[in-house]
């Protein structure tokens, strides 16, 4: 007879209840795992039972790119979920093939290297006997209608978000609107009502001398200027006087990254 486990390193569980049943019995701990994915966004549900005791349902957003790596973190954030629980022995199911390989050890990350090694780490550090199976969606069902319920509420959340950020937007630009500006030494100097000027630039990083923009941006990384700023009033002012659009300067920031 086939070693599956020993061949896979994970249990094709299928469509065996019966199977899970025997986990149970012998003292494990099941974990159902299962994501929801569109676009770059991500949602998980996490369900944990013992033969006595079923635990209260835990949910998860994330960015991810591909339905794969967003399996992956759904058994990362499983793993996350195990630290503070008293389980020695747990059974981690999911219905990734591949997703399953990769956090077993069957396969060997490639472009999954990043989720793959954090997976790795807190198998490592949660000192459990853990081990991973292979099943059917319909024995996930409950679980994959979870995450897929809060990917819908994750995405409304998300363009609720993205409509607040453009009414900002557009308040910067009316009151941008009342201000003078003029080209100097290759930057905008805008003046505003009261008289003050504030020195712009709208190269590949825009920037202004304001209050806002210092406070909340001029001390932050590239990466997160890009990612979440969004343009002052004196930006805005200077984007219309040089015939640009500052919703296609700040797209990224907008949108999130994330097209709805």
């Amino acid at each position: 007879m086939v070693n599956w486990i020993r061949l896979l390193k994970y249990y094709l569980i299928g469509g065996n209840s019966e199977l899970i049943k025997d986990f149970k019995n012998k003292g494990y701990a099941i974990v159902r795992c299962d994501a929801s994915y569109k676009g770059k966004l991500g949602t998980c549900s996490i369900s944990i039972e013992t033969k006595n005791k079923r635990y209260k349902t835990t949910k998860k957003n994330f960015r991810a790119k591909g339905s794969t790596r967003a399996e992956l973190k759904s058994i990362y954030y499983s793993l996350r979920r195990l630290r503070n629980l008293n389980l020695e022995n747990v059974l981690i199911l999911n219905d990734n093939e591949y997703a399953v390989s990769l956090a077993s050890g069957l396969y060997k990350p490639q472009t999954t290297r990043k989720i793959c090694s954090k997976i790795n780490k807190e198998l490592e550090n949660l000192r459990k006997n853990i081990k991973f199976g292979l099943v059917r969606s319909k024995l996930n069902r409950k679980v994959d209608l979870s995450a897929k319920k809060q990917l819908r509420k994750y995405q409304k959340d998300q363009l609720e978000k993205r409509k607040k950020r453009i009414e900002r937007v557009n308040r910067m630009i009316v009151k941008g609107q009342k201000y003078s500006c003029k080209k100097v030494n290759g930057k905008f100097l805008v003046t505003t009502e009261s008289g003050r000027d504030y020195s712009v630039s709208l190269d590949d990083l825009p920037a202004c001398t304001c209050y806002y923009w210092h406070k909340n941006w001029a001390n932050k990384t590239e990466k997160i200027v890009k990612s979440k700023a969004l343009p002052c009033s004196h930006i805005c002012c200077a984007a219309e006087f040089s015939g640009k659009d500052i919703f296609e300067i700040f797209e990224h920031q907008i949108t999130g990254g994330i097209k709805l």
